[in-house]
Formats: C-alpha cells, structure tokens, sequence
C-alpha cells in the first residue's frame, strides 16, 4: 500500500514537472489556439507566395499573329536569357545600336551580373517594326516553359508590415511606346512584421502597377476579382498594365496613368501562375544573378522606346509603401454606350494610336511620317479654306436664329439617346444586328455623319434634316419658324422620303457588296446626299427625288464631296474635343465626356442641314458677284427657293 502511494507521488510529480517545463503549450491548449506553423524563413515566404499567387486574364487572340489580343504570357527571363538569337552589348554612344560591341551571345544570369546601366539585351528583331518576330520567338521558346511570375517579399523601414510583390515579365511591349522586354508587377501588404505572421492573415490593400503609376484597394473591395486567395488580374493587351477588370482604360499621363487606351475586354484566357520566389541577397554567380543587373532588358532606343530596366532597379523594390502611398484609387473607363455623334473616349483612342504610330514611323521612316502627320494637319484646313464661303453662310444663319436651330438639335439629343438604347437591345438579334450593319453601310448620311448608332444617323437624316430645311425655307420666307411646326411638316414629307432613301440604299447596298463597286457606291453616295432637299424644297417624290439630286451635283461633284466632309470635319472634330476638355481639364468623367460630346453634336448638327440646303439651292446658278451675299427665298406652298442678291434682284 506504501508502495502505491510511492508510485502515485512519484508520477505526480512527474506531471507537474512537465506542465511547469512547457507553460505556453499548458496555455495554448487551454485557450483552443492553433499550434504555431512549422514554417519559417524562406519556407514560410514560399508557403505565402504560393497561396496568394495570382490569375492572369489574357485578353484572347483572334489568331497568331493577329495585332487584336495578347500573344505574350507571362515568362521566365530564361525565355530570354540563354536564348542563341539574344546578345548583350554595352552602350558606346554608336548611333545605330547595331555598331555597339557585342559583349556575349545568348547571354546567361551569371553574364548579367554587377552590369551597369550601360549594357543592355538586344533581342531579334526591330522594336519599332515589329512584325511577328517577337511573338514566333516568345512563342517558340515559352514551348519549353509554364507561364511564370516572381515573388518578392519585402518590408521598408519606417513602415509597419510586409509587401508581397508579383512581377511579369514579357519578351515585347506592344503599346504606343514599342519596346523590348516588359516588367509589371502588382503588390500585397500586410499588417505582419514576417511571411509566418502573413500566413495567418489575409492582405489589407492590393496595388496593381500600371505605366508610370499605378491603383490600390482594400483587400475585400468589390473590384478585385479572386478565385479563393488568388487575385485574378487582368493584364491590358500590348502594354501589360495591370487592371482589376475587363474595360478599356483611358489614361492621359496623369499620376502616371500613361498616354492612351489600355484593353482588357473579354474574352479573356485564363492563366495560372507558376510563382518562383526571389532571393533577399542574389549572387553573382547563382541563378537569380540577373537581379544585379542595372541594364536595360531591350534594344537602345530613344525615350520612350528604350527596353525597360528590371526589378532591382525600381522604388517600389526597396520602398514599396512610399510607392504605394501616391497611386490612384480608381481608374477611368470607357463607357460602352453610344453616344448620338462622335465619341469623345473612343475619339481620344483613336488619336492617341494614330499619333503614337506616326511618332514611331519617325525613326525608321522619318519622311514619311511626316509628310503623313503634314497630310492629317493640312487637308482638313485645304477643305475648310476651300468651302469657306459656303460654312460661313451657314454658321452666319445658324447664329443669328440660335434658339429656332438649338431647339431643333435638342431634339436628336433626345431621339438619339433612345435611338442607341433601342439600337443596342436589336442588335442583339440576329437579324436585327444585319440590319443595322446593311444601314451602316448603305446610308447616304454616312458621308455628313462622323459616328453614331446606324438608328440615330436614320433619325437625323429623316426626321431631324427635313425640319432643318423647313425651317431655313420659312428663315427665308421672312417668317420665324416654330419646333413643333417644321417638325410637323417634316414628319408630312416622311413617306416619299423613305421611300426615296430606302431605293438609294438599295442600289448602294449592291455596288457594295461586290467590293469592286465600292468607288461607285461613294460616287453614288454623294449624288444622293441631296434627297432630303428634293423632297421637301422641290415637293419631289420618292421616284424623282434621286434625278433632282443628281442634277443638284452635276458639275460640282468634287465640291459637294469637299463642303460634305468639311461640314462633318467641324462637328466631327468639335463635339468630341469638347468632351476631351471637359474630360481632362473640369471633370474627369468619361460618361460626362461623352455626355457634352454628344450634347454639342446634336446641338449643332442643323448646321449639316443648313449648309446642304443653301448649297442645293446654288446648284446650276452662277455664283454672285464678289462681294455680294446670296439668300434663299421660299415661295409657298411649293416651296420653290431662288436665290436673290442683297438689293432683292432675282439670280
């Protein structure tokens, strides 16, 4: 019994000499706390890296070598290193690249490191005449590897917690600055001194670079798209910036944004990543030498065509909570509605890459891109100079009767905005999206309309139009005309004209067709362009109509073609410029942008039919003398006009 009790005391003691060996599991336990990770050091960054790792969404495309779309995943920098068409020269002021001296071919990490500013990696091909070049070489030897990205994990004195850093690398930036080799990256912080810390937390704010600058958000906003843990990102095709969904992205260089439109619209490749995590200290001689480099990653060019320096080299690599400290909390979209007239977003787009292209051409084909950007500069003026005459009657009626041509305008803002509306839901159908391409392309107003939906070009051709030239016969007549009246007349004459208009298009919709017919589609285009003035000014019918306005333009086909476009350039070029300062310089709202682009345009769009209309009236009469005006006089009810000097002598 003795002996009992021994044994019992001795395994007491026993137990107590445990619990007060190891106190914090005792705790740990009690308090239900999970036991501490196994992981530490660079086995805990991994562990992070890899459940954080991010989805790229690679905009689809079409077919290879097709410029719409990304060909370009996401790489190793083995693609490029290593690779026998790639060599490594150092910068010796040589004026053409190809004169620099060759320091390696095929260079390897190890030949990167410790390199200075002055080498850089010259990959095959021409960075500003690409070609297909960069896309068969990235293809063919992304055949041996997985799409990758490169963890980063980083803290910065002065600042609590750690970021977690994803950068891409791609073989070719295709954007409006054409260069070699690309380097993005987007980031995650967290409120943890180390990975270990991290792992049991999720991040608070996620960056994602874009050009010079870049956008940040909390970590469980609406915006950023995950699958699990895994941030889905979506890479702009060409320029690799990265978004947080699937728009296009309108940028002016403010807060780095860059210059132009980046495209992220579906549908869209999705990509895993393979993560390959960083050292904190690469060696010269490891794999990750090519960390040291401080040279440029393609060809020599000048600003902004130069190949791009690697990570090692940007602020946010050491300092990544001061660079994201100055990024954007949002970034500006194009809207997808139609607007009634020109665009203002998809206006910007366009001249953006049309301006970046001939800046580009400027190295290799210096004459050319000029005389072309000469060209885009001077014929608008030529045309604008040579119809003087002619806009300045128009603008000079329009601006003495404000309010009468304003109201009317008003009118396809409204119709126009419902138009598109309506548009957008019928071209949904098959039939009806035939439809609408068949009026795209038929329509005799496609010559006086810059854009727009095919319903509101239909609307401001047969509706808006005739009440213009109502309304400028009544001017005339020494009568004031009222909205609702000439929109009532108008709407009377709508049979015959679409009548008219729909056996125009007809025979324009089969020249078409047959492509070899399309100069005499146009030529036709412009003999028709007066159908809504036979109609309503010589009471024509649909059968006549076409005849009176071919005998309009006999004689002066070239200058009916000259004030068309001229008349079209003003309002083409005015209503969305407009918008583009509204956008840039009051409120940076692409939806208002386009709102005022829109507003101008159909306010100002009875100056098409002002000008069509007095220019009609010129037809088959000899011009007035110099320095007389010339004014349109209406007989009723035939509406007969006839053009009269100032004294009131008949021409």
């Amino acid at each position: 019994m003795n002996l009992k009790r021994l044994l019992l005391a001795l395994l007491a003691a026993s137990g107590l000499a445990v619990v007060l060996a190891s106190p914090a599991s005792v705790v740990r336990a009690a308090q239900g706390a999970a036991p501490a990770p196994a992981t530490s050091g660079v086995a805990a960054q991994q562990a992070l890296a890899d459940r954080f790792a991010p989805i790229a969404m690679l905009k689809r495309q079409p077919a290879a070598c097709d410029p719409e779309g990304e060909p370009y995943q996401p790489a190793p920098v083995e693609v490029t290193l290593g690779a026998p068409e790639v060599t490594l020269r150092r910068d010796e002021g040589a004026r053409n690249p190809a004169n620099d001296p060759i320091i390696t071919q095929a260079p390897t990490a190890q030949d990167l490191a410790r390199k200075d500013g002055t080498y850089y990696l010259d990959l095959p091909g021409d960075s500003r005449q690409p070609g297909c070049t960069y896309e068969q070489f990235s293809k063919a030897r992304m055949a041996d590897y997985t799409p990758t990205v490169y963890a980063h994990i980083v803290t910065e004195p002065g600042h609590d917690g750690l970021a977690l850093q994803y950068w891409f690398y791609y073989v070719y930036n295709r954007f409006n600055n054409l260069h070699e080799s690309d380097w993005e990256m987007i980031q995650l912080t967290f409120d943890a001194p180390t990975a270990a810390e991290a792992l049991r937390q999720e991040p608070t704010e996620v960056a994602y670079a874009q050009h010079g600058g870049g956008e940040v958000a909390n970590w469980d906003d609406v915006k950023v798209q995950k699958d699990g843990d895994h941030p889905i990102v979506y890479p702009a095709a060409g320029s690799h910036a990265t978004y947080y969904g699937n728009h296009i992205y309108l940028g002016w260089g403010e807060h780095g944004s860059g210059f132009g439109c980046d495209d992220t619209t579906a549908p869209s490749i999705r990509t895993p990543l393979k993560v390959v995590l960083t050292p904190d200290q690469p060696t010269a001689t490891g794999s990750f030498a090519w960390l040291t480099f401080e040279g440029r990653w393609g060809e020599k060019d000048t600003a902004p065509y130069d190949g791009p320096t690697g990570p090692n080299t940007k602020s946010q690599w050491l300092e990544p909570f001061s660079w994201q400290d100055g990024l954007r909390k949002s970034s500006l979209s194009l809207p997808s509605q139609k607007t009634v007239g020109p665009n203002a977003t998809s206006f910007f787009c366009s001249a953006s890459e049309a301006g970046s292209f001939l800046f580009t051409a400027t190295k290799r084909h210096p004459g050319l891109a000029y005389g072309a950007g000469a060209l885009l500069i001077l014929i608008p003026l030529g045309l604008l100079f040579v119809m003087r005459e002619a806009l300045g009657a128009a603008f000079a009626l329009f601006f003495r009767h404000p309010w009468v041509f304003l109201g009317l305008g008003s009118v396809l803002f409204v119709l126009g905005t419902l138009a598109n509306q309506a548009e957008e839901t019928l071209r949904s159908i098959p039939l009806g999206g035939l439809l609408f391409n068949v009026m795209d392309l038929t329509s005799p107003s496609q010559v006086l309309f810059s854009s727009g939906g095919a319903l509101t070009q239909f609307i401001g051709w047969t509706v808006v139009s005739p009440a213009v030239v109502f309304a400028v016969a009544e001017i005339q007549a020494g009568r004031r005309p009222r909205v609702f009246a000439v929109y009532r007349a108008a709407l009377a004459r709508l049979r015959p004209l679409l009548l008219a208009a729909a056996r125009a298009s007809i025979v324009i919709f089969l020249l078409a067709i047959t492509i070899v017919g399309l100069p005499w589609a146009f030529i036709r285009i412009v003999r028709w362009l007066f159908i809504v003035q036979a109609v309503v000014l010589r009471d024509g019918t649909w059968r006549d109509a076409r005849q009176i306005s071919e005998a309009a333009v006999r004689g002066r086909w070239w200058r009916t073609a000259a004030l068309s476009l001229a008349i079209a350039l003003v309002l083409g070029l005015l209503a969305p410029i407009s918008g583009i300062v509204v956008m840039i310089w009051l409120l940076p709202s692409p939806l208002m942008a386009n709102a005022v682009s829109g507003l101008i345009y159909a306010l100002l769009f009875p100056l098409i039919g002002i000008t069509m209309t007095l220019w009609f009236e010129r037809g088959g009469r000899a011009a007035p003398a110099t320095g007389t005006r010339w004014r349109l006089h209406v007989q009723w009810p035939r509406w007969r006009p006839r053009l009269a000097t100032p004294e009131g002598d008949e021409i």
